[in-house]
């Protein structure tokens, strides 16, 4: 194609907020860099809109005529009066004239009004040229429902604060990528900013700290001088007392190790500094664990940023994905078994609404059972308490057999048209494939979960009769379960009852668990159980709230739900504003009985930026603790909660971010840093009451890590981040 003068040709009535609206959007399209991971990029940004590209010559008709053929998109801003607009109209239909009455290079920007008062007759058809029965070449009119960014609300305010978002739909047919891809990275992307925000202003706040901190001292004077030398000799001796216990463990003396370590440390109630030199010569005496190194043994090649990755088929292979595609590696051998792309035949997507693009989905592999030699212990460690102490002892086992995976990992693709195809997991061959089923007309979202796939569409039904043109897509709204072993749809339920006639699925009502029986779904800080009757859902009392409008910035609103085999939690945000800003604040944690309508505790998290990444439950049986544990998993945080209770036990903060985690079901929780740190949190054998716990360093990389994935000793990280490797425990 030839490279046009402008990128897109904003064609708009000069009212308001037609005008407001179609300079903001000239500015944001000018200005708008995509995010590196999808590795496109605006060659061309310029905007043609009539007020600041029109020169001042009298001919009105040729500058504008001029400018159409130059544009590769025209955005058209609708409104009810947009279809009465006499010069609206005739740029719409001379662009149509230039692409041969194709509208696939016209994009709606919705500002006021209802879609069927707003939009021109000219987009709600389709032009296709197909064969008629003579074999001849016809060309037929379908009519469609235009895909518009829609930025209607009750204020020009409120309406330019959604452009922000609704920018994006019209941003990805000119990128040439999906929506749904290029709002996940934008996503990503201003996380990133706010972490960036977040260590400017703790940088400043340290600046402002030291300086009070400094005047303070100055105005306390000798007092505090004195108070200062006493810690100073405190401190001193604490670190004294643990040189001797490192002096007395290399000898072997290990009781008298254990007692000078213990001596460093404050006891209850006393106010001594605890240095850290002290809690590491007591973690080693105690020989909690063997420090290990990480080597590097293969090195994995990408064309671009990798931006997720995952072992497969107990370990035998690795799954990886950049912007161009997604790979399938021997994980003994580090060789490409297959790469798979969105404009590969088998994956290319027949959706007029976006480019081929082929997304990844996988149950990471987390829990693990960890099979070993010797008699004693459950698991990898043997558990004992110290006679003299009362304090927890850890021995660590040497492993001779495989770690074993306690569940099924399947791997699964999808493109836009949401057709997904299963992987084998221990060879990366495709092992089925769920193609759109005959009665749907398209589909609007899918759900994996843990035992299947949800995907809902729109029927498709055959037209009225009288009807020459009809583009087969009904008005009710059906969810189907796909089997994960063959492909297969084996359940389909009729849900209009629960979202209505709509033509798109509400934005942030989730499936949680689906069955013949029930669906159970979130939405926002609710949880509602839907029974099915005869094959259609039975919506109750709960789920009007899907009928109320829900503000994007209404963020106290927002919640994450976590459905897990033994407990059903709720977080929520505590201040709206600390969220949007990426501060630290508090974090609403509540257990719902398994219906989600009985409150069992509610407890607070402090110094979490967002929601927790994961949850991990610990039961008493397992893990041989008092009670059952609720590990909390934030960016920087871990906090242990009493699953019975919602007593917030203990919580692990740590100086980098969170990269990865796994664990194993006997209480042993293990942690990967941003700074290449592997460490070990023991969750077991704790007692009521207990007020020490064990966190050490188990491993290490020789570089710092931005993502990860583990099993069976082995580690893959992205290095360079289109290089990743795999380290091996030496």
């Amino acid at each position: 194609m030839t490279e046009k003068q402008y990128k897109a040709f904003i064609s708009y009535r000069h009212i308001e907020p037609d005008m407001q609206v179609a300079e903001r959007l000239q500015k944001m399209i000018e200005t708008y860099k995509p995010p590196k991971e999808l590795g496109l990029t605006f060659e061309n940004r310029r905007v043609f809109r009539d007020v600041s590209e029109l020169p001042t010559s009298g001919n009105l008709g040729d500058d504008i005529r001029t400018a159409l053929e130059h544009s590769e998109f025209l955005i058209a801003i609708c409104s009810p009066e947009y279809p009465r607009s006499k010069w609206c109209m005739e740029e719409l239909r001379y662009f149509l004239e230039l692409h041969g009455g194709h509208n696939d290079r016209i994009l709606t920007l919705l500002v006021d009004g209802k879609p069927e008062q707003s939009f021109p007759e000219e987009l709600c058809y389709s032009i296709k040229e197909t064969l008629n029965e003579a074999g001849e070449t016809v060309t037929v009119h379908t009519k469609i429902e235009p895909l518009a960014a829609n930025i209607v609300m009750p204020t020009k305010k409120e309406s330019l604060a959604k452009l922000k978002t609704e920018f994006l739909r019209l941003a990805a047919p000119m990128l040439g990528c999906g929506f749904d891809d290029l709002y996940r990275r934008e996503k990503k992307r201003a996380a990133q900013r706010r972490h960036r925000r977040l260590g400017l202003a703790f940088a400043v706040l340290g600046v402002i700290a030291a300086i009070s901190i400094t005047s303070a001292v100055t105005i306390m004077g000798k007092n505090r001088e004195i108070e200062t030398k006493n810690q100073t000799l405190s401190i001193e001796n604490a670190r004294h007392l643990a040189t001797e216990s490192e002096a007395q463990y290399e000898k072997k003396e290990l009781i008298s190790s254990i007692h000078s370590a213990l001596e460093a440390l404050p006891q209850d109630g006393e106010d001594k500094p605890v240095v850290p030199e002290a809690e590491y010569a007591l973690a080693r005496a105690l020989g909690a664990f063997d420090y290990q190194q990480m080597s590097p043994v293969h090195q994995l090649e990408h064309k671009a940023t990798v931006e997720d990755i995952t072992f497969a088929g107990e370990g035998q292979t690795i799954v990886s994905q950049d912007a161009t595609g997604i790979y399938v590696w021997d994980a003994q051998t580090g060789r490409l078994l297959h790469k798979y792309t969105g404009q590969d035949e088998e994956f290319r997507s027949d959706s007029a609404v976006s480019e081929d693009s082929l997304s990844l989905w996988y149950e990471p592999i987390l829990s693990i059972r960890e099979s070993l030699t010797g008699s004693n212990g459950n698991g990898k460690f043997r558990l004992s308490l110290h006679a003299a102490f009362g304090i927890l002892r850890v021995d660590r086992m040497k492993s001779t057999e495989p770690e074993i995976s306690l569940q099924k990992h399947p791997v699964y693709l999808y493109n836009s048209d949401k057709i997904v195809w299963r992987l084998d997991e221990s060879t990366g061959d495709i092992l089925w494939k769920a193609g759109i089923s005959d009665q749907a007309y398209g589909y609007t979202d899918i759900f994996f979960l843990s035992d299947g796939i949800v995907r809902i569409y729109h029927e498709r039904v055959e037209p009225p009769a009288g009807y020459i043109i009809w583009n087969g897509e009904g008005e009710r709204t059906f969810a189907e379960w796909v089997d994960p072993e063959t492909g297969k749809v084996t359940e389909t339920v009729d849900v209009t009852p629960l979202v209505g006639k709509s033509k798109l699925w509400p934005l942030n009502l989730e499936i949680q668990t689906f069955s013949d029986k029930e669906i159970r779904c979130s939405y926002y800080d609710s949880f509602f159980v839907c029974p099915i009757k005869e094959g259609v859902v039975i919506p109750s009392k709960e789920t009007e709230i899907l009928s109320q409008d829900v503000s994007f910035s209404d963020m106290e609103k927002y919640a994450d739900w976590y459905v897990l085999d033994q407990a059903l939690v709720r977080t929520c945000p505590t201040n709206s504003q600390a969220t949007l800003m990426g501060l630290f604040q508090p974090y609403e944690i509540v257990r719902f009985d398994d219906k989600g309508t009985t409150e069992l505790w509610k407890t607070t998290v402090k110094d979490l930026i967002y929601s927790p990444d994961a949850m991990v439950y610990f039961s008493a049986e397992d893990s041989g603790n008092y009670t059952d544990l609720l590990a909390i998993i934030g960016d920087e945080k871990i906090a242990v909660i009493d699953a019975r209770t919602g007593e917030v036990i203990h919580e692990y903060l740590f100086d980098y971010e969170i990269v990865t985690f796994y664990y194993s079901q006997n209480g042993i929780l293990y942690v990967i840093t941003g700074n290449g740190q592997e460490i070990a949190l023991i969750l077991s054998g704790i007692e009521k009451g207990q007020n020490f716990y064990f966190a050490d360093l188990t491993g290490e990389f020789a570089m710092p890590v931005a993502a990860g994935a583990y099993y069976d000793h082995h580690y893959v990280t992205p290095i360079k981040m289109i290089m990743l490797h795999i380290f091996k425990r030496l």
